[in-house]
């Protein structure tokens, strides 16, 4: 089962997706993080979203791009995850931090980029996250993928990389939607 829960910065969505897997009952739990600690307000996030799942038999895999190495790779960490995941039902936060990871990490995903909006081909960074979510379909029991909304504001008043990125982001969350058994809108902590 694939379960998609968006909403606003601070609406309760990560909540509301633990709540989720702790429904599914007993078994294992895997947190897939994808927030790159850069900076003392990303550590405090990461420390308040670790202390919200205290307790909750949540393991940790800290993974920031290649979701689909981390599921298809022949490596041992691939390897390792693969019986983890096995049976497990695994939580994905987020994609917001996932698409910017893949759109800014400096890897080849992105290196015909010219820096001009309506140019930028975001493409094979959504195609790379969603063969990803395939993968992690693939070799765990339920995922549920935790994404936000950024798109209220609308997309004027921002420069052309960061347009790039809510646009990827915005087609992303569309192409999940999708492939989702169930979407999920949280406001206010209440889910719609």
């Amino acid at each position: 089962m694939l379960v998609l829960v968006t909403g606003g910065s601070g609406s309760g969505k990560s909540a509301y997706a633990e709540e989720k897997i702790l429904s599914f009952g007993q078994g294992k739990r895997i947190y897939i993080a994808t927030m790159f600690p850069f900076d003392k307000e990303s550590d405090a996030r990461i420390l308040r979203h670790r202390q919200m799942r205290a307790g909750k038999g949540f393991e940790t895999v800290e993974r920031y791009t290649d979701i689909e190495g981390l599921c298809r790779d022949e490596s041992l960490e691939a390897e390792t995850f693969r019986q983890k995941a096995k049976d497990a039902v695994v939580l994905l936060e987020c994609m917001s931090n996932l698409a910017a990871n893949e759109m800014f990490s400096g890897s080849d995903s992105n290196a015909d980029c010219t820096g001009e909006f309506e140019r930028m081909d975001t493409s094979r960074v959504k195609d790379r996250i969603l063969r990803g979510i395939d993968a992690l379909t693939e070799v765990s029991d339920h995922l549920v993928i935790v994404s936000i909304n950024v798109f209220e504001e609308g997309m004027q008043q921002y420069d052309a990389w960061t347009r790039a990125y809510m646009q990827c982001l915005g087609e992303l969350n569309q192409a999940l939607t999708r492939k989702a058994d169930t979407a999920v809108e949280v406001v206010y902590s209440i889910p719609v």
